[in-house]
């Protein structure tokens, strides 16, 4: 299902924390169905060890209709000189009637990752989903337009990242429900949005913590809408 892809974009929201274990719970909405699941943050770092998770779970109607469909990334690598580096990278899928997981080694001397301990992935990429947006602010990606993580476009690792100007407040207070302090906007290439770039309004606070995400949808039964609980 569409939204439980969504949610994994809510790692954004902890982009500058600076606490050694933090974790956040979003629900989600779709339209006039109201909420339909949730997703849930964890990071520890320990000794320049890191650990982040995120983990999405639909509910009500969307657990009936997606056969309790539920997803799971995980990263674990080390931090140096202020940006994270992956060393695995787990993704994981299970319903009420199947389990699949996909894990990926990293070597960054060699610039491959390995596949399920097996094969070769197709390309090397220095960051995975999850590392990227704590590693965008670092002076090493500032001036970035665009941004190449594992996770992200199937074929090449896209993602897009931008920060809302002035030209972008009058679209915004339609969408958004709370008081803006900075919004970022972010696309990725993926099949599965209802365009072939998915767009998401993320609404920072003045720590840089999300306190909602906004995702035009398509489809006649609306939009999806995310924030903190």
């Amino acid at each position: 299902m569409r939204y439980i892809k969504i949610l994994f974009f809510l790692i954004f929201l902890a982009t500058h924390l600076q606490a050694k274990a933090q974790s956040a719970t979003y629900e989600i909405s779709y339209g006039f169905f109201g909420a339909i699941g949730e997703a849930t943050f964890f990071k520890e770092i320990v000794d320049n060890h890191y650990t982040i998770r995120v983990s999405a779970k639909p509910y009500g109607f969307a657990k009936k209709l997606s056969g309790n469909h539920q997803e799971f990334l995980t990263s674990k690598g080390i931090i140096k000189n202020q940006i994270y580096i992956p060393h695995t990278y787990t993704k994981e899928v299970k319903t009420n009637s199947k389990y699949k997981q996909n894990s990926y080694t990293f070597n960054h001397k060699q610039k491959s990752i390995i596949k399920n301990g097996k094969k070769r992935h197709h390309f090397y990429l220095p960051n995975d989903l999850l590392t990227l947006y704590f590693n965008i602010h670092h002076p090493h990606y500032r001036d970035a337009k665009r941004f190449y993580a594992l996770g992200g476009a199937t074929k090449t690792g896209k993602v897009s990242v931008r920060f809302s100007t002035s030209q972008d407040k009058t679209e915004l207070k339609k969408m958004l429900k709370l008081p803006m302090d900075k919004v970022v906007f972010v696309k990725v290439w993926q099949s599965f949005f209802s365009m072939q770039l998915g767009e998401m309004m993320i609404n920072l606070d003045k720590k840089h913590f999300p306190k909602e995400i906004y995702m035009k949808d398509a489809i006649v039964f609306g939009d999806i809408y995310a924030k903190l609980k």
